[in-house]
């Protein structure tokens, strides 16, 4: 009795995808798509923390740093966003805990003075020259380059549709 309420309230493939297992074979099934999805993320969390612990940055701190390095002058906030491909609020964070320990500044624009500029400290430039790539995008980089083109390509094309689509689900909801 008790295997048959199990099995309604909470079937095993559920289960079995809680525990981070990728229960099907490719194909039309969300609950493993959804499964393969949470593994990847947790590659990224793994190699973001062995950054951090080995290179005193994490992934996001990193992208960060490289992207203030490779700007030939001190940019805007809104700008390094931009540049690395993440919200504004979530670049500010990151800049903060850059700038509370000594690897980011913060200038006033010369131009305006309301407009804050950023730029690498010299101890920023040494963390970046130690550590150019960080760990999460070299992994998935050897992933993906073991695909063939076209399967990136697909990937590629199927993961902006569901971002897209889950950003739509996202402003609904906000909205409601």
């Amino acid at each position: 009795m008790a295997s048959s309420k199990r099995s309604v309230l909470r079937p095993p493939r559920a289960a079995a995808i809680d525990s981070g297992q990728v229960t099907g074979k490719p194909g039309s099934d969300p609950q493993a798509v959804i499964a393969a999805i949470r593994r990847i993320a947790q590659a990224i969390r793994i190699a973001s923390r062995r950054n951090e612990r080995q290179r005193g940055a994490s992934t996001a701190q990193m992208l960060v740093l490289s992207t203030l390095a490779g700007a030939r002058e001190p940019i805007a906030l809104k700008l390094l966003a931009l540049r690395t491909n993440t919200h504004q609020s979530s670049a500010s964070v990151v800049v903060s805990k850059l700038v509370d320990r000594g690897l980011v500044r913060r200038l006033r624009a010369a131009h305006d003075a309301r407009l804050q500029q950023l730029s690498l400290t010299g101890e920023g430039r040494k963390i970046v020259a130690s550590a150019p790539v960080d760990a999460a995008s070299e992994q998935l980089l050897a992933a993906l380059s073991g695909m063939a083109r076209r399967d990136v390509a697909d990937l590629s094309r199927l993961l902006h549709e569901l971002v897209e689509k889950l950003e739509t689900v996202q402003r609904e909801r906000a909205a409601n």
